[in-house]
């Protein structure tokens, strides 16, 4: 299993991309993107940053669900003040809402990719 918490945020941005069917492509001048299978345009690769930003976190979340996952979500203010982050039975707790939501999507679709 890959551990994700070491990554840094560009890094859990790209393995999110990735996740999610992206890649990277551009236009020929400076401008970079993230394309789908189709290469269609999904986002300006600088300026989507799931893990920092929790309104590109809830995209990633969005897709989990529309994927067939459950999602769960919870705050422990009294213990360490950090989140708790399901999809279905694969979670993961950090002090950052976005990279809990991202971390713990890829531990899962890694985890579903495994056992198939």
């Amino acid at each position: 299993m890959t551990n994700y918490s070491d990554m840094t945020n560009e890094q859990l941005d790209k393995a999110v991309a990735k996740m999610m069917g992206w890649k990277r492509a551009t236009d020929g001048d400076w401008n970079t993107y993230w394309v789908d299978k189709d290469n269609k345009f999904q986002k300006d690769i600088y300026d989507w940053y799931p893990s920092i930003d929790i309104l590109h976190a809830l995209e990633v979340m969005n897709q989990m669900i529309a994927d067939g996952y459950d999602v769960f979500i919870s705050h422990d203010q009294l213990a360490q003040n950090d989140w708790e982050v399901y999809f279905n039975d694969y979670y993961l707790v950090d002090h950052a809402l976005p990279r809990a939501i991202c971390i713990a999507s890829l531990i899962a679709k890694e985890s579903e990719e495994k056992d198939e």
